[in-house]
């Protein structure tokens, strides 16, 4: 008998006065990184900066890497903002050894995020702590 197996990555959105934040729980590797791909270009596409919420994040791998790449590359060929929050000491500690917070916004909190997106045009820190 075949075991249930919940899906490996769940997406939200919120709309916030200043864009969308979209949490992401699970692990993002080669299986669902198509599906963190559409969730993204969805809200891209609406014409609104967006939070990326890797706080319930498990699992990261570079299919996921490219992926927030590829959409924070379309965020601003369309003008908008593109922040990730990695909080969790795995993933923190992946994106800074790949160096990602010196092609995106990388921040540890949402609170940061929000900060970021009332600052157009500052760049954000990214905290080593």
């Amino acid at each position: 008998m075949a075991q249930f197996s919940p899906e490996i990555l769940q997406t939200w959105s919120e709309d916030i006065p200043s864009g969308s934040i979209l949490h992401v729980l699970g692990e993002l590797d080669l299986s669902s990184a198509p599906s963190l791909r559409t969730a993204l270009m969805r809200l891209i596409g609406q014409g609104r900066s967006v939070i990326v919420d890797f706080s319930e994040l498990r699992y990261l791998d570079m299919h996921g890497v490219h992926t927030l790449e590829d959409c924070h590359k379309r965020a601003e060929q369309l003008g908008q903002r593109f922040v990730l929050v990695g909080s969790v000491p795995l993933i923190h500690r992946i994106l800074l050894i790949i160096k990602l917070h010196e092609r995106m916004p990388v921040v540890d909190t949402v609170g940061e995020a929000l900060t970021i997106l009332g600052r157009e045009g500052t760049a954000p820190e990214w905290h080593t702590s």
